[in-house]
C-alpha cells in the first residue's frame, strides 16, 4: 500500500479487491446479472429523456452551459462533456423515473450511480465491455457494504439518503477499476469520495420529484471527481471509511458494523441480490402495488366498489410511504392509482391525478397504512406487504406479497427485462434504435470498446414522441 498511508485492514482489503478487479473473471451468474442491471439502468436513463418530462431538458441545458472537454456522452443530447459533468446528468436521469433497480437489504439504488459512472469513464479513457461489467459489480458491491455497515435505519433516522451517502465511494471505486489505478491512488480516490458523501432526505418535500434523483447525480459526480483528482496525484484521507472520523463513524456512530465491509468479500456479490421494479414508484411500495393489481384483476372490481384499502407494512419503513407529500412515495396516492389504472407509470408521478380524477382522489382518502411490528422483524431484508381491500358490498379480499416480481426470489425473465427496456426506450428512440441499443448491451461482454454503446445513448437518430402531460 506504500509508506504514506496506513489504512485499517478492512479498507486495505476493499482497495485490493478493486485493484484486482480488471483481471478477475466474474462467475457466470454475476456477469449475467451485470448485463441485466446494465440494460435496466440504460432503459431508465433513456426513458427519462422523454420530451414530456422537464428534468431531461433542464439537465441537458445545464451541461451545455457548463461545457467541458468532449470526453463523455450526455444521454439524450447531441454533445459530449467532461466525465464529472456527464455523470451528474446521466445518473440523475437513471433515478428520475423511480423505475431503477435496487439492492434490497441495503436499500441502495446503486446501479443508478455506478452504471452511468462506468459508461462515462470507459468511454472517456477507453475500456472493454468486460471491464465495464467488472467495474459495475465492484461499485454495487461497495455501496451495499457501506450502507449495511452504517445501517440504512441509522441514516434515515438522521435524515440521510443511503443511496447517496454510500454512492459516492461506490462511484469512486467504479471509476478506479476502469482507470486501473494502483492501490495508493485508489485509496486516495476512496478517501476523497467519502469526504464528499452527502444527500439529505429533504427531497421528500420536493413536489417536482427532481431533487430526489439529483442525490444520485451528486454521488456519481463526487466519486468521479475523486477518482480523477487522485489519478492526477491529489492526496486524500488515510482511511475515510473505517478509520477514525471516517464515513462509518460519521453517519452510523456506535450502530455501525465494521465487519460488514469485508464479509465474504469476493464470494458474495451484492449485484446478485438486485431487484428490478415493475412500477414507477418507491421500492417499498412495489409489493403493495403488485398485491392491489392482482386483487383488482382477479376479482374484477372498480374503484367505485371499494370502501377501503389497508396496507400492512413493516413499522421501520412505513413512515417513508405513509402520507408522504411526494407522490412516488405516498402509499395513499400510489395504491389508489394502481387500483384504478392497474399500473403505475412515471406519468402518474409527474401528474397528480387527484386534481382531475375524482375516483383516484376519493379512493386515496380511503387508504390506510398500518405500521406493523410483526412485519418489521424481517425488514429491510424483506419488504413484505399485506393488502386488504374491503368493498362496499361487505366482501373483503386479502393478498400478501413477500417477493414482488423482479426480486431475486421471484425474478423477471430476460424477456421480461427486455420488454421493460423497450417500453421505456421506444417512446424516446423509436423501435429500431432501441433494439440496436439492447443488442449492444447484450453483446457488451465481448465488446472491445464501450464507445458504441455511449454513442447510441446520445444519438438523436430517432423520432421523439412528444405528448403534453
Amino acid at each position: 500500500m506504500g509508506n504514506h498511508f496506513a489504512p485499517t485492514q478492512v479498507t486495505a482489503q476493499l482497495v485490493e479487491f478493486a485493484v484486482a478487479a480488471p483481471n478477475r473473471t466474474l462467475p457466470a451468474d454475476v456477469a449475467a446479472m451485470a448485463r441485466h442491471v446494465l440494460l435496466d439502468t440504460v432503459g431508465a436513463m433513456v426513458g427519462a429523456c422523454e420530451p414530456r418530462y422537464a428534468i431531461g431538458g433542464i439537465l441537458r441545458e445545464f451541461a451545455k452551459e457548463q461545457g467541458g472537454a468532449r470526453l463523455a456522452s450526455v444521454v439524450g443530447a447531441d454533445f459530449m462533456t467532461g466525465p464529472a459533468l456527464a455523470v451528474t446528468v446521466n445518473a440523475t436521469l437513471a433515478y428520475a423515473l423511480d423505475i431503477e433497480s435496487l439492492v434490497g437489504r441495503s436499500i441502495t439504488h446503486s446501479a443508478a450511480v455506478v452504471v452511468p459512472v462506468a459508461i462515462a469513464i470507459a468511454e472517456a479513457y477507453g475500456a472493454t465491455g468486460r471491464e465495464l461489467l467488472r467495474a459495475i459489480v465492484v461499485g454495487i458491491d461497495l455501496a451495499d457494504r457501506v450502507s449495511r455497515a452504517i445501517t440504512p435505519q441509522a441514516m434515515y433516522a438522521r435524515g440521510f439518503h443511503p443511496t447517496s451517502v454510500a454512492g459516492s465511494p461506490a462511484a469512486a471505486l467504479t471509476a478506479s477499476v476502469i482507470l486501473r489505478l494502483d492501490s495508493l491512488t485508489t485509496l486516495r480516490a476512496l478517501g476523497l469520495a467519502c469526504t464528499q458523501s452527502s444527500g439529505l432526505m429533504a427531497w421528500e418535500s420536493d413536489s417536482t420529484e427532481q431533487s430526489r434523483p439529483f442525490n444520485v447525480g451528486i454521488a456519481a459526480r463526487n466519486g468521479v471527481t475523486a477518482a480523477l483528482l487522485a489519478r492526477l496525484g491529489y492526496g486524500g484521507p488515510e482511511d475515510a471509511i473505517a478509520g477514525r472520523d471516517g464515513l462509518l463513524y460519521a453517519f452510523g456512530g456506535e450502530r455501525a458494523s465494521w465487519e460488514m465491509l469485508d464479509e465474504k468479500l469476493g464470494e458474495r456479490f451484492a449485484i446478485i441480490e438486485s431487484q428490478f421494479k415493475q412500477f414507477a414508484c418507491c421500492a417499498f411500495l412495489q409489493p403493495g402495488v403488485e398485491a392491489v393489481v392482482h386483487l383488482t384483476e382477479e376479482h374484477r372490481f372498480e374503484a367505485a366498489d371499494v370502501e377501503m384499502i389497508e396496507l400492512h407494512y413493516p413499522r421501520t419503513g412505513a413512515p417513508v410511504i405513509d402520507g408522504n407529500a411526494l407522490r412516488s412515495h405516498c402509499a395513499q396516492y400510489v395504491l389508489a392509482v394502481a387500483l384504478t389504472r392497474r399500473e403505475v407509470t412515471f406519468d402518474d408521478i409527474v401528474t397528480d391525478w387527484r386534481l382531475t380524477d375524482t375516483a383516484i382522489r376519493e379512493l386515496s382518502r380511503r387508504v390506510v397504512v398500518h405500521h406493523s411490528l410483526e412485519l418489521d422483524r424481517e425488514f429491510p431484508e424483506r419488504y413484505t406487504s399485506r393488502v386488504v381491500i374491503g368493498l362496499r358490498d361487505g366482501r373483503r379480499f386479502e393478498a400478501t406479497v413477500v417477493f414482488p416480481r423482479g426480486h431475486p426470489n421471484n425474478p423477471m425473465t430476460p424477456d421480461e427485462l427486455t420488454t421493460k427496456f423497450m417500453r421505456l426506450a421506444m417512446p424516446v428512440m423509436g423501435r429500431e434504435a432501441a433494439h440496436r441499443l439492447a443488442t449492444l448491451v447484450d453483446d457488451i461482454e465481448t465488446a472491445e470498446s464501450v464507445r458504441p454503446l455511449a454513442r447510441a445513448l446520445r444519438s438523436h437518430d430517432h423520432v421523439p414522441v412528444a405528448r403534453p402531460v
